[in-house]
């Protein structure tokens, strides 16, 4: 559990295996923050983390829910490759000052 947690310098989960639900809720990231090719067994709960300078979730897999409602990303957003089993929740989510959706409207 990373819940509340701030991470300082640049931050790299990248081919991490989280086989248990795992949350990142309020969680703010300063620097580059890489979730790229890691797996999530359980659902993985984003809400309300902060990423500073970007985030990286290029070919994650996601094999339950990914929550990401009231998250707020400033920078590069990349979800190339991403797999999600069931839902996204991304509710309230800001990405570079544009809801979700609209951000993926104007970014595909």
């Amino acid at each position: 559990m990373f819940k509340y947690s701030d991470f300082e310098g640049n931050v790299d989960f990248s081919g991490t295996k989280f086989e248990e639900s795992n949350t990142f809720k309020y969680a703010e990231f300063d620097n580059k923050t890489s979730f790229a090719n890691t797996v999530f067994e359980e659902v993985a709960i984003f809400k309300y983390a902060k990423f500073k300078e970007g985030v990286s979730f290029k070919n994650a897999r996601f094999e339950d829910n990914l929550n990401l409602k009231y998250t707020k990303v400033k920078g590069n957003f990349d979800i190339s490759g991403i797999k999600v089993a069931y839902d996204i929740n991304s509710k309230y989510t800001e990405i570079n000052g544009k809801g979700f959706s609209k951000y993926m409207i104007d970014n595909n």
